[in-house]
């Protein structure tokens, strides 16, 4: 498994030399072009599917085993977990599949998605960019499957005052849960 990052400063240059992962430096605006620059580099090791991971979220260690034993194209994580890191709250949402999504990270590409899919993003676009490649991947024809795992949450979004989509902005549209049930997973030096 190889890790690929892209970084718009010398921090993140820093770290990512720091953890040994491949990176690529480039400016942070726009977001589209960010992505796939980070896109490119992973697809330069001609990988057999790239798993679409913000640097804030968790996956949790059953959806990576459920992941590699499926042989789907386009894996999307059924429940997504968002904990607000200021105020201790916490919120669940599921995808029930189709066009329309309320989160993307934790989305899987395989090998065949990389080939038919030249960008998965808009490069010039800032924001919108789960919705947007989603609707590039299904245009395609690749349908996504949707994974969960039996306790907790694939995967979880610590939301901080840094995000481009805060905590409030995603609570309405969520359940509200106890932080356990979205952070077992995760580190507790963490939360």
């Amino acid at each position: 498994m190889q890790v690929v990052v892209a970084v718009s400063d010398d921090e993140g240059e820093r770290l990512a030399q720091e953890y040994c992962l491949r990176y690529v430096r480039t400016e942070n605006r726009p977001l589209g072009a960010k992505h796939n620059a980070a896109m490119a580099l992973a697809r330069a090791l001609d990988p057999d599917a790239v798993m679409i991971l913000p640097s804030d979220d968790f996956i949790h260690p059953r959806y990576l085993e459920a992941v590699e034993a499926s042989d789907a194209d386009y894996i999307f994580p059924a429940s997504c977990g968002y904990y607000d890191a200021a105020t201790r709250r916490a919120c669940l949402m599921r995808w029930g599949g189709g066009d329309t999504l309320l989160y993307g990270a934790g989305r899987v590409v395989s090998r065949k998605v990389l080939r038919a899919v030249p960008e998965l993003w808009t490069p010039g676009r800032l924001k919108g960019l789960d919705q947007d490649s989603h609707c590039t991947i299904r245009a395609a024809g690749f349908d996504a499957t949707a994974i969960d795992v039996p306790e907790g949450v694939c995967l979880t979004d610590i939301k901080t005052g840094e995000n481009l989509w805060g905590y409030d902005i995603i609570a309405h549209r969520a359940s509200s849960v106890d932080a356990q049930a979205v952070m077992a997973h995760v580190s507790a030096a963490i939360w």
